[in-house]
């Protein structure tokens, strides 16, 4: 696991460990909702001085598998239900402890010859960018995409799969690849503008679940975050980071 994506900090990431007084709370959240998260984690915290959440930032598929191994975790934010749904199907959650919070879009960046989907298919499109599918949502929203496009089969050998999107969003900047699919919100925060966004009944929907996570001795603490996550104040912040309403 690269050190650069799994982030595991307190709310204001700067060190250090919770006071005494203090309770703590672990949040696993999905990288696309690295900054927004970081606000939303550090509001909470001037709400409830006593809890300070830490923050643990990584692929979906990768959080879901460290809840299976016994990861301390009080509340996962995903940006896939079908890693949620595993959890439910192990018995980590309980079905009635989710909840989603947000939405996503999919888009396509690159460089000035990339205008549409099509393109990707073009010889001068060497290398795309995407999320690795078996572990991060992004990639397997992606590999939808370009299915119902008629391009997965065309596209494969070029391309460059990515442990996080925000990964793959690097790779674009650096001038790595000629193109990638990423989300929305990232490309926001890259500050690249999109040539294409997915729409249509074929592409998936993107959906953000947070679910509680059976720990009990913290419950109540997880519960209050879980709340106010889906607070006016929380979808403000996440609007405005380029989120979508549920």
């Amino acid at each position: 696991m690269r050190a650069a994506t799994l982030v595991l900090c307190a709310v204001s990431c700067g060190g250090g460990r919770p006071g005494s007084g203090e309770s703590r709370l672990m949040v696993s959240a999905a990288a696309s909702l690295r900054d927004a998260v970081t606000t939303i984690a550090r509001d909470f915290s001037a709400r409830h001085p006593h809890t300070r959440p830490q923050l643990n930032f990584d692929s979906s598929g990768s959080l879901r598998r460290q809840i299976e191994s016994g990861a301390p975790v009080d509340v996962f934010l995903a940006a896939s239900a079908e890693d949620v749904d595993a959890l439910v199907r192990s018995g980590n959650v309980a079905a009635g402890d989710r909840r989603v919070f947000a939405k996503n879009r999919l888009v396509l960046i690159g460089g000035p010859g990339v205008r549409a989907l099509s393109d990707l298919g073009s010889p001068s499109v060497r290398r795309i960018g995407i999320g690795n599918p078996k572990s991060v949502p992004a990639g397997r929203y992606a590999r939808a995409w370009l299915q119902a496009e008629g391009l997965w089969d065309t596209v494969q050998p070029k391309l460059v799969l990515g442990e996080d999107v925000r990964h793959v969003t690097s790779y674009v900047r650096r001038g790595e690849v000629d193109a990638a699919l990423v989300y929305a919100t990232d490309a926001k925060v890259a500050r690249i503008e999109p040539a294409v966004v997915a729409a249509g009944d074929e592409v998936p929907e993107i959906l953000y679940e947070a679910v509680l996570v059976r720990s009990l001795a913290r419950r109540r603490n997880a519960g209050r975050f879980l709340e106010y996550l889906l607070s006016d104040p929380a979808r403000r912040v996440l609007l405005d980071a380029g989120f979508l309403p549920p």
